[in-house]
């Protein structure tokens, strides 16, 4: 019994460390932030590091979890993945970024979102995927 708590504790220890921190209804990866939209779906809401300088938004994001409903036979939580298409930049994503001097957004996000990089005085150069179908305003202001 006192095993099995202990590798339960260390589930729990390694996934607060993990590459991908989980807040409310979405997560960070190793730079940027994502907002969960739907099962399929997230939306970019920032960056780790705001210091950042070339950003190159994915296709898609894999999420790992520790599932703690489904155990293995020696009581340890299995861990399951998602894989998330990237859909849209969130409003205020990007905002005063200020080194931030290139960015790429690929075919798949749909929208940017409002004032999404407002701000951003060192971006020089922006490649726009095809998909894009919305901009917001003031989205490069």
């Amino acid at each position: 019994m006192m095993k099995k708590m202990r590798k339960r504790m260390l589930c729990v220890l390694i996934s607060l460390v993990s590459p991908i921190l989980v807040f409310g209804d979405g997560f960070l990866d190793d730079k940027i932030s994502y907002s969960i939209k739907s099962s399929s779906e997230v939306d970019v809401t920032g960056l780790k590091d705001r210091s950042s300088t070339d950003v190159c938004i994915p296709k898609t994001v894999k999420y790992e979890y520790y599932d703690y409903d489904d155990l293995d036979d020696e009581g340890n939580a299995k861990v399951k993945y998602i894989i998330y298409n990237v859909t849209g930049i969130g409003s205020y994503a990007f905002d005063r970024c200020d080194s931030l001097a290139s960015v790429t957004i690929p075919d798949g996000v749909t929208s940017i979102g409002d004032q999404a990089f407002l701000g951003c005085s060192s971006l020089k150069s922006v490649t726009i995927g095809d998909s894009v179908t919305r901009v917001g305003k003031w989205a490069f202001s």
